[in-house]
């Protein structure tokens, strides 16, 4: 199995920078205009500017966050090797942690609030989270395993290729193909039986 490193799009990249940018001038919108926004879910001028300020907040974290990390943290994606899958696309994480094939129980794809995701179930939860050494990464893991029933999810909308199809394809081919090497031979039972009633009739 040859390696494979699929690396974050840069003009994918760009096109999220200028979404988070455009959400938060709205979000800033909030707090200079708030009597603008005024409805049935923000009754007062408090109540929106205080809606604006925290999302203002969350949103330029996430900007600058996310700026850092296409600047900074160009080998950030997915790669794949014969040992396993290592997905290093979480701004909180500087590891670059292996997935063993020998502990993926299967991968999948769910829609989870209109997103199209691309899970990798494991066998063992703790054997991943003991290679965890960020406190805020490893509950990003474990809120995802509460939710979505593991520790792994991920979607390819950053990264240099065509979409999930695509994705979820290379992984299963590179999975499939290290089942089929480590296929455990089962003896025949048959056989060891005949074998035993010929000893016991000897």
């Amino acid at each position: 199995m040859k390696n494979i490193h699929i690396g974050l799009s840069i003009y994918k990249s760009i096109l999220i920078i200028l979404i988070l940018i455009t959400f938060t001038c709205l979000f800033f919108q909030f707090i200079i205009n708030p009597q603008n926004y005024i409805s049935i879910i923000c009754p007062s001028r408090s109540f929106v500017q205080l809606t604006g300020i925290i999302t203002t907040i969350i949103s330029s974290i996430l900007l600058i966050l996310f700026t850092l990390n296409l600047l900074f943290n160009r080998n950030r994606g997915i790669t794949i090797n014969e040992k396993g899958v290592i997905v290093n696309m979480n701004v909180f994480d500087k590891q670059n942690i292996l997935i063993e094939w020998s502990n993926i129980k299967s991968i999948e794809r769910i829609e989870y609030y209109n997103q199209n995701l691309i899970i990798i179930y494991l066998k063992n939860n703790d054997v991943f989270f003991n290679k965890i050494n960020n406190r805020i990464n490893l509950f990003m893991h474990k809120y995802s395993l509460k939710t979505l029933g593991s520790p792994i999810t991920f979607t390819s909308r950053a990264l240099k290729i065509k979409n999930n199809d695509e994705l979820e394809q290379l992984l299963q081919d590179s999975f499939n193909e290290f089942k089929k090497k480590n296929k455990e031979v089962k003896p025949d039972r048959s056989d060891l039986n005949i074998n035993h009633k010929l000893l016991r009739l000897e």
